[in-house]
């Protein structure tokens, strides 16, 4: 990546952090004692709206979100962590903030899997039946996260840099033509726009909007790291009991069927306190 695109990149990402952090200030103006905010990964907006909205119903509980990526959203809570309840799209950015002693060990869960796609415009004339076919496609750029602070980028990435040949990775050539987003959805919305675009993002996201795109080739789920979405509860939460409920909620026959139908596979619900 050229040096003023890099700098781009990072201005971009700095900018978006700052904003989050805007966003936490209002929610801790305006929390009260029965509500419960949540840090998401972006992946999950339309499974965890549903399902908070089910919740609420039997709950006197209000559920506020913070969706972005997971990158971002660890950054965010490391700076001030004001949220209750952190779900990241893989182990990493939750590793990060029980090194920084943020979250409740014990609380630990790992609650859904995913699988990464290849997608493009529904009227693209694009075709992948081979992880090599990429470097012959006439497209104008690679739709991706960030893999510094995106998992669906990072787990991208690393599939690329594994598909290639011995003396020349797939990555460097996707990185060359590589259009940045902070999340995964924010990709849809590039590869929606454009029909000259390919973008990697998880098979949910594709299935939210399936009539707008084009499935090119799924990634066997044995060629990245397990696509794992962790969540626990804040050790700073005002609100620990009702978090708690949340959390335990997540976990239920209900919620569930909700995240099944958005696409989502159950994970192993054990406690995972590493």
């Amino acid at each position: 990546m050229h040096f003023s695109k890099r700098i781009k990149v990072i201005l971009t990402l700095l900018l978006i952090a700052l904003t989050g952090l805007n966003c936490c200030d209002s929610y801790k103006d305006k929390k009260t004692e029965n509500e419960i905010i949540v840090y998401a990964a972006a992946s999950l907006a339309d499974a965890l709206h549903t399902i908070s909205g089910v919740y609420q119903n039997s709950s006197d509980s209000k559920i506020v979100f913070n969706f972005s990526g997971s990158g971002t959203l660890a950054q965010q809570l490391v700076a001030s962590p004001k949220a209750d309840i952190f779900i990241s799209a893989n182990t990493f950015w939750m590793d990060k903030l029980d090194e920084h002693d943020l979250i409740t060990p014990q609380s630990r869960i790992q609650i859904l899997k995913n699988k990464l796609v290849i997608i493009a415009h529904k009227d693209s004339s694009f075709r992948i039946e081979h992880a090599s076919d990429l470097a012959q496609t006439n497209n104008e750029f690679f739709a991706l996260g960030h893999p510094d602070f995106v998992p669906a980028g990072s787990y991208a990435k690393q599939w690329l840099e594994a598909a290639g040949s011995p003396h020349s990775s797939l990555w460097q050539f996707v990185s060359s033509k590589a259009s940045y987003a902070t999340d995964a959805r924010s990709v849809l919305h590039q590869v929606i726009a454009n029909r000259r675009l390919i973008g990697f993002v998880y098979k949910t996201d594709y299935m939210s909007r399936a009539t707008d795109l084009q499935l090119l080739y799924e990634i066997e789920s044995q060629k990245t790291s397990p696509i794992i979405y962790s969540a626990a509860r804040l050790n700073r939460s005002q609100n620990l009991e009702e978090a708690k409920k949340f959390l335990d909620f997540l976990r239920s026959p209900s919620a569930r069927s909700v995240f099944e139908e958005h696409g989502f596979m159950i994970a192993n619900p054990t406690n995972q306190s590493s």
